[in-house]
């Protein structure tokens, strides 16, 4: 979650991404972001959630921003026993950000003692864009499109779609989805 409610859909981006990049890893089972932000804010314990969701692991953290500076905290923990199997905080620049991100889900993946193959590692590497007002504008969009249906939201969603192909007509998940 995010300590500042505009920045939201900033924090959102960031825990789709982690996501992503766990499921690629072949003995992991990650839980949809769907399910797993339905449990955003909640009073529930870690070891009722894990019953819930029925795993072992959760992957919990926070995400601020100032300007050009990120603040991203990561803690693993063992549902039954509530245990930190990994935690860190991450101090960056902006520019570092699908660093830490790929960097995440490669020491979740130590921490579980799961092995990771050379092509899976290299798809988490992977970088969508190397613009970050692009990338910005993407996660507004993906905030907008999985908000409702309602046609605002929509046409909101695909004004940011836009924005971020025309910012990098390289970037492959804007030009999907840009009009």
């Amino acid at each position: 979650y995010s300590t500042a409610p505009e920045d939201q859909y900033f924090s959102d981006g960031i825990t789709e991404v982690i996501i992503a990049h766990l499921a690629k890893i072949k003995d992991f089972t990650v839980i949809s972001r769907t399910s797993v932000m339905g449990y955003k804010g909640t009073t529930k314990s870690l070891k009722e959630i894990g019953k819930e969701l029925g795993v072992a692991h959760i992957l919990e953290g926070s995400v601020q921003r100032a300007g050009d500076e990120i603040r991203i905290v990561s803690q693993l923990i063992e549902t039954k026993s509530d245990k930190h199997l990994w935690a860190e905080t991450y101090d960056e620049k902006m520019n570092s950000l699908f660093a830490v991100q790929s960097d995440i889900a490669k020491k979740i993946a130590s921490a579980m003692e799961t092995e990771i193959s050379g092509d899976v590692e290299r798809r988490i590497d992977q970088r969508p864009t190397d613009n970050l007002v692009a990338w910005d504008y993407y996660l507004k969009a993906t905030e907008y499109w999985s908000k409702s249906n309602r046609k605002n939201d929509l046409d909101n969603s695909q004004i940011y779609f836009d924005k971020a192909f025309e910012l990098d007509p390289e970037f492959a998940s804007a030009l999907a989805k840009s009009a």
